[in-house]
């Protein structure tokens, strides 16, 4: 047995494994009603490497090829089905990449004789594609920017406050607190626990994700939950202030699938001290609302849209509740778009934005 022949079958061998574990995925994918892509695939790749330890390496290679179209075809109906979204190219070469080069390379190992000059055409031809991926991905990779001038910023929150995602509206991530350092870190111990009771039904058809990060302003912790249900805590004891709790109809959950609040926004209006909604609490509903509250008491704020809502998915063309999501957070700038979710019952309207600078 020649070195060519052991490379080819150790090729194969490893299209096979993956082919084992593609069948066994795709049969238990089949009996819960899923696609039957990887159960076929698999079983071409398996009976290609069968019949290349049978001494039959052109049907392993056209086992291959074939599993290798249909991986094609399959990835550009699902492809096509997201809508073609701007990173479709990394998504094809994700689902064909490493099947495609193992398939490659099984056929000039396997088929062409050494020294020829096919096998040579289609070496240079892989290094060229390898060079011409390689310098496309140079050319476009992420650098840090020349740093510019510093300009002058509004000033930030108090130092034990958190007043937007990303701790501050210009997205800083920092706080300038003290107390916690390095040293001390490992010896700190739970102080409170609270929950918010908001669990998923038990059927199963949808689920819920906790990804909150709660805002911390003056002497009040503000966080959500799932179903954008907002609680405001003593941030030294975790008693409860006050809470609100948005009607939302399951069948708007239930056509988002995966529900999750990832934070509120907070506002508050300068010169206004006390007054009524001086400082407000803005939660995104799922079906589609923007919700402004007053920050002491939880109430809705009347001078926000109509009775402290405004309904984001007014004049968008929306089929299926649900499908409107919020991809920044509902304070100062925001963007309000629609969810195509894999799946869904009815073609939602694509690139429907709408954006929202004013409080």
């Amino acid at each position: 047995m020649n070195a060519r022949r052991i490379l080819f079958l150790g090729l194969q061998t490893l299209t096979g494994l993956l082919g084992a574990a593609m069948t066994a995925l795709g049969l238990w994918l089949v009996t819960l009603g899923g696609t039957a892509y990887y159960l076929v695939t698999g079983l071409l790749l398996v009976a290609g490497a069968v019949v290349a330890w049978r001494g039959r390496p052109a049907t392993a290679v056209v086992a291959g090829g074939v599993a290798l179209l249909v991986t094609l075809l399959w990835s550009l109906v699902e492809i096509a089905g997201k809508g073609w979204m701007e990173s479709w190219g990394f998504d094809l070469a994700g689902r064909v990449g490493l099947l495609g080069a193992l398939v490659l390379a099984s056929a000039v190992v396997g088929l062409i004789p050494l020294g020829t000059r096919p096998l040579r055409t289609v070496a240079i031809g892989a290094v060229g594609l390898l060079l011409t991926i390689a310098a496309t991905l140079a050319f476009f990779w992420e650098r840090p920017g020349t740093a510019r001038t510093a300009v002058a910023v509004a000033p930030g929150p108090a130092d034990t406050d958190w007043t937007a995602f990303g701790g501050t509206n210009a997205g800083t991530r920092y706080s300038p607190a003290t107390q916690i350092t390095p040293a001390n870190v490992g010896s700190l111990r739970e102080a409170w626990r609270f929950h918010t009771g908001d669990l998923p039904e038990q059927d199963g058809r949808v689920f819920f994700s906790a990804q909150n990060t709660p805002l911390k302003a003056d002497d009040t912790l503000f966080l959500c939950s799932p179903r954008n249900r907002v609680f405001a805590l003593d941030p030294a004891t975790g008693r409860e202030k006050w809470r609100f709790v948005p009607t939302i109809a399951p069948r708007t959950l239930e056509s988002a699938f995966s529900v999750a609040c990832r934070t509120v926004g907070y506002h508050a209006a300068p010169g206004e001290g006390a007054a009524i909604c001086a400082r407000r609490i803005f939660v995104a509903v799922a079906d589609g609302r923007l919700i402004a509250l007053d920050a002491r008491t939880g109430r809705r704020c009347p001078g926000f849209g109509r009775d402290g809502t405004v309904d984001l998915t007014a004049g968008m063309g929306l089929k299926e509740p649900g499908h409107a999501f919020e991809q920044f957070r509902p304070i100062g700038h925001r963007r309000h778009g629609r969810r195509r979710a894999a799946g869904e019952r009815q073609p939602a309207p694509r690139r429907a934005v709408r954006r929202r600078a004013r409080l």
